[in-house]
């Protein structure tokens, strides 16, 4: 990792990586804030997010044109794109501007659903070798979850802090920052490649992944643990209102609890992928999130702060095993159409839970969606546990001690 560090490419690809992800994800929840503050709905602030989350939909095309088209110039002309297309947000005075933020918030979700793809094919250019690319996948994977959790947090604090037209301008700061940083970066992951893509279906990263065996158990693996995950927003509300008897505003502290677990576990998840591998680094966020779960059946304070701790540690380390492996194993031809479908699998399944979480904690207990949730996390671990079961690219994996191998 340090090696890689030591590369003028590789900082400067984090660097832009870092930019783009923290000026996309902070409006997720910024635009939303903005929109309840002008019109004091929060149904109209709701369709912030729904207008942010429908175009990602569309990832299986914004993988396409990250494989179809050279990498960097993607990048580029997506985030000058999100640049110009912020500028209405310098025009909202009032209610009836809510519209303009809503726009906008689409607008941003469509882009994020092609530059995650592009990123992941230009990495995959920049390092070329297995052994590298095992540990700069994971390192850009911790990155960019931690920036993923941080970026709304900062978003919201901004907008609250400054106004909404402040924190449109520090956010297209970033974005041309970002711009800058892949002007700058040289290299393989710079320069387009020799020959675009032959024009293929935007599905050929789903063949890809249905094609091989230990990814497709990893992706199986990790979409089951992301349903149970779905499922903790929901409960976390009868949780604080029959378990904790507190007021329904203790949800922000218990999200920044959760916060707090996740930037841990994508750290720590960096650094432990080399030891576990993808395999094992799956079944540990399944493990994880089973334990942390289960000490929020005590419903007390110190415990369930604890137990949020840990949930939140365990999805960060589950994705990037299964993030890493599916890099490393994929072509880069295929990168973009790859990741569109890793990312798709990830989100469609978590929001679908969250619909069913809401149902549920209608009619059973916290303790009871709880007991759900911890089954869910143990069906994804057993999935992966059986010994012998081979690995994302094709080799099996030891039983008996870890592999310092990054790619076992």
């Amino acid at each position: 990792m340090y090696t890689l560090l030591a590369r003028r490419d590789f900082r400067t690809f984090i660097a832009g990586q870092t930019l783009s992800t923290l000026g996309d994800h902070a409006v997720f929840v910024a635009l939303g804030v903005w929109v309840k503050e002008l019109t004091g709905s929060s149904s109209a602030a709701g369709l912030v997010l729904l207008a942010y989350t429908a175009p990602l939909l569309l990832l299986p095309v914004g993988g396409y044109l990250a494989d179809r088209f050279p990498r960097r110039p993607v990048l580029l002309v997506t985030n000058l794109s999100l640049v110009l297309g912020s500028l209405p947000l310098l025009t909202v005075d009032g209610p009836s501007d809510a519209w303009v933020i809503h726009a906008v918030a689409a607008g941003y979700g469509l882009a994020s659903a092609v530059t995650g793809p592009a990123l992941s094919a230009v990495l995959r250019e920049l390092v070329s070798g297995e052994a590298d690319f095992g540990a700069a996948a994971a390192l850009s994977q911790s990155v960019r979850s931690a920036v993923t959790l941080l970026a709304p947090l900062l978003g919201a604090s901004l907008l609250g802090w400054a106004g909404g037209r402040a924190f449109t301008l520090v956010n297209m700061a970033l974005l041309l920052g970002a711009v800058a940083a892949f002007l700058l970066l040289k290299g393989e992951g710079a320069a387009a490649p020799p020959q675009a893509p032959a024009p293929v279906d935007v599905m050929g990263g789903l063949r890809h992944l249905r094609a091989s065996e230990g990814i497709r158990r990893l992706l199986v693996a990790l979409t089951a643990l992301t349903f149970a995950v779905g499922l903790l927003q929901p409960m976390l509300y009868t949780l604080i209102e029959d378990g904790l008897r507190r007021d329904p505003r203790f949800m922000g502290v218990l999200e920044t609890v959760l916060a707090v677990g996740s930037l841990a576990g994508s750290v720590a998840g960096g650094f432990l992928i080399g030891r576990l591998g993808p395999r094992r680094m799956v079944m540990t966020g399944a493990a994880l999130f089973g334990a942390g779960a289960g000490l929020l059946l005590v419903a007390e304070l110190p415990v369930v702060l604890a137990g949020l701790v840990i949930t939140g540690a365990a999805i960060p380390a589950a994705v990037i095993g299964l993030a890493t492996a599916a890099q490393a194993a994929t072509p880069a031809r295929l990168m973009g159409r790859m990741q569109a479908v890793v990312n798709l699998c990830l989100t469609v399944p978590q929001a679908l839970s969250l619909g069913v979480g809401s149902a549920l904690v209608a009619v059973l207990s916290f303790r009871q969606v709880t007991a759900v949730m911890i089954a869910g996390a143990a069906v994804s671990a057993l999935l992966l546990g059986r010994p012998g079961v081979r690995d994302a690219v094709g080799r099996r994996v030891p039983d008996r001690r870890p592999s310092t191998d990054p790619m076992t």
